[in-house]
C-alpha cells in the first residue's frame, strides 16, 4: 500500500512538472511569435551585404530541422542546430534577430506526449490567424516620404510572418498545413495588392515611387525564395510601373511643353568650354576641327531648347529604366509601356509643342526658320535616343526600340515648317500688293516701275541672304519660286477683283502693270534659275493680249498655242470687260491717237462673246463629267449590294 501511495505521489509530481513545463513553453512560444516583425530587418541587412548567402544558410537550417525527429530531441541535435544558428549569415540568429525555435519543438513534444497535439495546432492556427488579420489591417500611407516608414512596417510584418510559417512548416511534421498557409498567403497577397494599389493614388513623387518599388521587389524576391507564389505580386509591380510611368510621363511632358512654350527660337550661343562640355552631355555635336578651333563665343545652328529637350528625353529614359532595375520578369509589358510613353513624349509633347508654336499667328519668320533647323537636329537626335535605349535595356529584352516612326514625324513637321516659311513670305507679298496704291484710270502710263515691286525684290533678297542663308540651296530656290509664283497669282487676283473702284481700267493702267511685270521678269532672269522663269507666264501672256492691236488672234488656234497657251478664259473675260468699261466714253471717237479705237473695241466685244460661249460650254462639260462620274459610282455601289445578296 505504501508503495502504491509513493507511485501515485510520484505521478502527481510528474503531472505538476509537465503542467508547469507546458505553461513555460507556451510563454516561450508566445515570445517566439511576437518576434516575427524583427526578421525583415535581418533580411534587409543581409541583402545589402552578400545578397543570397543568407538564403543558403536558411535552406541548410531548414534541411537539418526537417531531418530532425521532434519526438526525439537530444543534446546532440540541439548542438547541431545551435551550430547552424551561430553562423553570421543566419537569418534567425544574428546581431539583429535572435529567434530560438527549441521552445516550440519542446511544446510539440510535450503536447504529443499528453495527446493534446490537436489542441496546440488549433490554438496556434487561431493565434496566427489573428496576427495575420492584425497585420493586414495595419494602416499605412504612400503620400510622402514622411509616411514611408508605415509602409515598411506593414511589409516587414508580412515578411516576418510568412518566413516563420515557412520555417515551422518545414521543421515540423503534421503541425502546419500547407493548404492552410497557401490559403492565408493567397488572402494576404490579394489584400496587400489592393491596399498598395489604393494608396498609390496619393503618391505624386517619382522618387518615392522608386523607393516603394525597391521595397516591394525585396518583398517579392524574399518570399519567392521561400517558395511562395508571387505571380499576383508581379501583377502589382505592373500596376506600380504603369502609375509610375504615367506620373513620370506627366512630369517630363510638362517640362518639355513649358520649355518649348518659353523658347524664343534664336540660335544658341556658346560662351565657354564649360558650356560646350555640358552641351556634349546632351547631344554629340558633330563639328570639324576648324569650327572647334574658332573658340568662344560661338553661334550654333540650333536653339538652346534643342539640347535641353535632349536632356529631358534622356533623363526620362534613365528614370524609366531605374524602375525596371531588379526585375526578372514582365520585361515585355514594361518595354511596351516605355514605347508608348516615349512615343507620346516625343510626338505629343515635343513635336506637338513645336507644331503648336508654328501655328501661332504671332510667330515670326526668323522663329519658323529656327524651328526648321531644330527639326533637322531632332531627326538626328533620334539615333542617340535609340543608343540610350539600347545601352540601358536589360539583356532579357530581345529587341531594341526603334524610333524610325518618330523620325518620320519630325520630317513631316520640318516640311510643315518649310511650308510655314512660304506662307509667311506669301502673306508679306500680299501685304505689299494690297498697299500698291494703283490708279486704275491714270491719264498716262507710268515711266518707272512701281516702288512696291522694288520693295518686294529688295525684301526677298535680304531674307534669302540673312534669315534663310543656312537653308539648303534647293529650299532657297524654291522660296524664290514659291514667292514669285504667289506674287503672280496675287497680281492676277488683284487685277480680276470686282470691288468698288476696280471694275474698270484703261490701257494706261495695263501699260503700268506691264512695266512692273517686266521689272520682276528682269530680276528673275538675273537669278539664273530655270525653275522660276515660268512663274509669270500666264500674267505676261494676258498683258500682251490686252496690249495687242489684234486681240481676236486669241481665237486662232495656231497663234493661241504659240503666244497665249497659258491663258485661262475666265480671268481674260473679266479683264477684257474692265478694259471696255474703262473706255466706254470713247465709243464713237475717231481720233487717231485714241488708245482704244472703234475697230479694236469691236474685236474685243466679239472676243468676249465667243469666250463667254466657250466658257459656258466648258462649265457644261464639267457638269456632265461630274454627273457621269457620280452615276458610275452609284452603279458600282448597286453592284456591290447585289454581289452581297
Amino acid at each position: 500500500m505504501d508503495s502504491l501511495n509513493r507511485q501515485i505521489e510520484m505521478l502527481e509530481k510528474e503531472h505538476t512538472y509537465y503542467e508547469e513545463t507546458i505553461n513555460l513553453r507556451k510563454k516561450q512560444f508566445h515570445t517566439l511569435l511576437v518576434s516575427a516583425d524583427e526578421i525583415l530587418y535581418s533580411i534587409k541587412q543581409n541583402r545589402e551585404g552578400k545578397e543570397y548567402e543568407w538564403i543558403k544558410a536558411l535552406d541548410e537550417l531548414t534541411e537539418d530541422l526537417t531531418q530532425d525527429d521532434e519526438t526525439d530531441i537530444d543534446d546532440n541535435e540541439d548542438d547541431k542546430e545551435d551550430g547552424i544558428l551561430e553562423d553570421k549569415e543566419n537569418l534567425i540568429d544574428n546581431d539583429y534577430v535572435k529567434i530560438d525555435f527549441k521552445p516550440l519543438y519542446q511544446c510539440l513534444h510535450i503536447y504529443d506526449v499528453l495527446g493534446e497535439s490537436l489542441e496546440l495546432k488549433n490554438s496556434y492556427e487561431e493565434i496566427r490567424r489573428q496576427q495575420a488579420s492584425s497585420i493586414l489591417t495595419t494602416p499605412f500611407s504612400l503620400k510622402s516620404k514622411d509616411n514611408l516608414q508605415t509602409f515598411k512596417t506593414y511589409i516587414n510584418d508580412i515578411v516576418g510572418f510568412f518566413i516563420i510559417e515557412y520555417i515551422v512548416m518545414n521543421s515540423t511534421q503534421n503541425f502546419r498545413s500547407k493548404v492552410w498557409i497557401d490559403s492565408l498567403w493567397e488572402l494576404t497577397i490579394n489584400k496587400t495588392r489592393d491596399n498598395i494599389a489604393l494608396q498609390l493614388g496619393d503618391c505624386e513623387s517619382t522618387d518615392l515611387f522608386l523607393e516603394i518599388k525597391n521595397i516591394v521587389i525585396v518583398f517579392i524576391q524574399t518570399l519567392e525564395s521561400f517558395n511562395y507564389t508571387v505571380t499576383k505580386l508581379l501583377d502589382l509591380m505592373i500596376i506600380l510601373f504603369e502609375r509610375y510611368s504615367r506620373l513620370l510621363k506627366q512630369q517630363y511632358s510638362s517640362q518639355l511643353s513649358q520649355l518649348i512654350q518659353n523658347e524664343d527660337f534664336i540660335p544658341m550661343v556658346l560662351n565657354s568650354a564649360d558650356e560646350y562640355e555640358k552641351l556634349l552631355n546632351a547631344y554629340t555635336l558633330q563639328e570639324n576641327s576648324e569650327v572647334i578651333l574658332q573658340g568662344f563665343p560661338r553661334t550654333l545652328e540650333f536653339s538652346k531648347s534643342f539640347p535641353e529637350s535632349c536632356i529631358i528625353v534622356k533623363t526620362f529614359i534613365q528614370k524609366f529604366y531605374q524602375f525596371i532595375q531588379g526585375f526578372t520578369q514582365n520585361y515585355g509589358e514594361m518595354d511596351d509601356l516605355l514605347k508608348k510613353s516615349l512615343d507620346s513624349l516625343l510626338l505629343d509633347d515635343l513635336n506637338g509643342s513645336l507644331m503648336r508654336k508654328m501655328k501661332n499667328k504671332s510667330i515670326k519668320l526668323t522663329q519658323i526658320v529656327q524651328i526648321y533647323y531644330d527639326m533637322e537636329f531632332y531627326i538626328k537626335a533620334c539615333d542617340e535616343f535609340e543608343q540610350e535605349l539600347s545601352r540601358r535595356k536589360s539583356s532579357k529584352t530581345s529587341s531594341d526600340i526603334n524610333l524610325a516612326h518618330i523620325k518620320t514625324k519630325f520630317i513631316d513637321s520640318q516640311k510643315m515648317a518649310e511650308e510655314k516659311i512660304f506662307d509667311i513670305i506669301n502673306e508679306k507679298i500680299d501685304m505689299f500688293v494690297d498697299l500698291s496704291g494703283y490708279n486704275w484710270m491714270p491719264d498716262k502710263a507710268s515711266t518707272e516701275p512701281s516702288s512696291y515691286i522694288q520693295d518686294i525684290i529688295n525684301w526677298l533678297e535680304t531674307i534669302i541672304s540673312t534669315t534663310l542663308t543656312n537653308l539648303p540651296e534647293s529650299i532657297k530656290s524654291f522660296v524664290y519660286f514659291d514667292a514669285f509664283n504667289h506674287l503672280s497669282s496675287s497680281l492676277l487676283k488683284y487685277l480680276t477683283q470686282q470691288t468698288s473702284g476696280t471694275q474698270k481700267m484703261n490701257i494706261y493702267f495695263v501699260e503700268t502693270i506691264d512695266k512692273d511685270v517686266a521689272n520682276i521678269e528682269s530680276f528673275i532672269e538675273s537669278l539664273n534659275n530655270p525653275m522660276i522663269l515660268d512663274c509669270f507666264t500666264e500674267l505676261r501672256q494676258i498683258i500682251n493680249l490686252l496690249l495687242s492691236p489684234n486681240p481676236e488672234n486669241f481665237l486662232n488656234p495656231s497663234i493661241k498655242n504659240r503666244l497665249y497657251y497659258s491663258v485661262n478664259i475666265h480671268p481674260l473675260i473679266i479683264l477684257l470687260e474692265k478694259l471696255l468699261k474703262g473706255h466706254e466714253n470713247n465709243k464713237i471717237a475717231l481720233m487717231f491717237n485714241n488708245p482704244l479705237d472703234y475697230n479694236r473695241r469691236k474685236n474685243i466685244e466679239n472676243l468676249i462673246r465667243v469666250l463667254k460661249q466657250q466658257y459656258s460650254e466648258q462649265l457644261m462639260r464639267q457638269k456632265e463629267l461630274l454627273v457621269e462620274k457620280s452615276q458610275k459610282q452609284a452603279n458600282k455601289n448597286l453592284e456591290r449590294v447585289f454581289d452581297k445578296r
